[in-house]
């Protein structure tokens, strides 16, 4: 539901939210996104994405933070690597 809302915006081209656990429990959600071809200052693109999901989303399915990547990882499989989008985030 989170990641459908965030692709509605219209503004990423691909997004995948990740819980970060911590002590065993969801601590943060993390909104990783491609943004949009022609959109480059990703601070604007997150202030935007917030706004728009304060209208769709009850609070707490609103991600802590959102993280721009160039592309999204992908396993062997062809999925979405979840694991490599969280060591890049807690790299950053």
């Amino acid at each position: 539901e989170i990641e459908f809302q965030i692709l509605e915006t219209d503004l990423v081209e691909a997004c995948k939210v990740i819980p970060l656990i911590v002590d065993g429990k969801a601590s943060r959600l993390i909104a990783c996104f491609v943004p949009k071809g022609g959109m480059r200052d990703s601070d604007e693109v997150v202030e935007r994405i917030r706004k728009q999901l304060k209208t769709m989303l009850p609070y707490y399915m609103i991600p802590n933070d959102f993280f721009a990547v160039a592309s999204m990882p992908t396993n062997s499989n062809g999925k979405v690597d979840k694991k490599a989008l969280l060591k890049q985030y807690i790299e950053s």
